[in-house]
């Protein structure tokens, strides 16, 4: 849903870059698998559906250091149903079917937008219908993918991509229904969407109820937390968690691009000035402009990550293996910083040198955003 966001604001700066046609190729992907993961029984009763969201047991997963192709322990499926329902992953993915839609249109693939947009007006119905958390009826998701937040603000975001989907207003009062202001004091992220439902119901609606919201995050990000050491063109890069404190700040980058955009539109350029400059600030940092002129992105510049907490790009069977990974994880973002500015390029430091697509996501839509207003400059 992240990476369609960002491709429909944003499409100019993809096509700046030349990468239009890999955007697209990689919603296509993503949603072909989901549209696989949703048998709906071939009927319009919701009661029926079974929706496939988890593959595999996690501790056993995790146990395995090697290829994907050469695991051979057993990888149950796990699905989410009327009875045992998952509000919280079934309401995202219709998200994702929905956000990737509008893409796929503007792109011309309508075929694929209108079976996408299809399915997820009716998954998102399953959703709404039968509430509750993923994390509640799969008791190996607890230890990894626990829904922390509830399911309320995937309720509220899927229905507000819905409604950007079908400008049917009836998703717009669902949206706006489910809404609930959380994470405040932390990050748009792989489990709390409220800010981003915010960013959208900003826009649909223009209630300033949801822009309070977003600012009350972005200047506690901005003025309020602990940044790490910076350069003499760069404030540091603000620092909210020791997990991944690379994704959470390009994800807020982007979503303070957003803002920009909304501060922007209604004439405050002041505003979507600062934002902007703090966004692009927490961006060059994670490319490089950093006191060891690092690059958290493996790949992009002269020094970066040669051993990310990956098993297929290790080439080896042993994470303790001193040898550097034998393959290049071209593109992706690692965990980032300590506090302090400190990191170790070390495989078995999965807290700095892990990579996840939600580390991707938002730091896709900024480097598209950044492209674009390059583009103006």
């Amino acid at each position: 849903t992240m990476l369609a966001w960002g491709a429909d604001d944003y499409a100019a700066g993809y096509a700046a870059a030349g990468a239009s046609a890999d955007i697209l190729a990689h919603l296509e992907w993503v949603t072909d698998y989901f549209l696989r993961c949703y048998d709906d029984k071939g009927t319009a009763d919701l009661s029926d559906d079974v929706v496939w969201v988890q593959v595999g047991d996690p501790w056993a997963d995790h146990a395995f250091w090697g290829a994907p192709e050469d695991m051979s322990m057993e990888r149950p499926a796990y699905a989410v149903t009327a009875a045992a329902p998952g509000s919280d992953v079934t309401a995202e993915m219709a998200a994702a079917m929905a956000s990737s839609s509008i893409v796929l249109r503007d792109a011309g693939n309508v075929a694929l937008a209108d079976q996408l947009l299809a399915q997820a007006e009716k998954l998102y119905a399953f959703a709404e219908t039968y509430q509750g958390a993923y994390s509640d009826v799969i008791p190996s998701g607890q230890s990894f993918y626990k829904s922390y937040n509830g399911y309320q603000d995937e309720l509220s975001w899927g229905a507000a991509w819905l409604y950007e989907a079908t400008g049917d207003a009836a998703y717009l009062d669902l949206a706006e229904q489910h809404y609930v202001a959380n994470d405040t004091y932390w990050a748009l992220g792989w489990d709390g969407k409220a800010l981003g439902a915010a960013a959208l119901l900003a826009e649909a609606t223009g209630d300033a109820r949801y822009l309070s919201d977003i600012d009350a995050n972005l200047d506690n990000w901005m003025y309020n937390l602990d940044a790490t050491p910076g350069t003499e063109t760069n404030d540091g890069l603000a620092w909210l968690s020791s997990w991944g404190s690379a994704r959470h700040a390009a994800n807020t980058a982007f979503l303070a691009l957003q803002r920009a955009d909304l501060a922007e539109a209604a004439g405050d350029a002041a505003r979507a000035a600062a934002l902007s400059e703090w966004a692009r600030d927490q961006i060059d940092y994670l490319l490089g402009d950093n006191p060891d002129g690092f690059s958290y992105l493996i790949g992009f510049g002269d020094s970066f990550a040669l051993n990310p907490h990956h098993r297929a790009a290790s080439g080896t069977t042993s994470v303790n293996d001193p040898a550097d990974n034998l393959h290049e994880l071209t593109g992706a973002l690692v965990g980032g910083p300590g506090a302090d500015g400190s990191y170790a390029d070390l495989r078995t430091d999965y807290v700095k040198n892990e990579v996840a697509t939600d580390y991707n996501a938002g730091l896709s839509g900024a480097l598209a955003a950044l492209a674009e207003l390059d583009a103006l400059v």
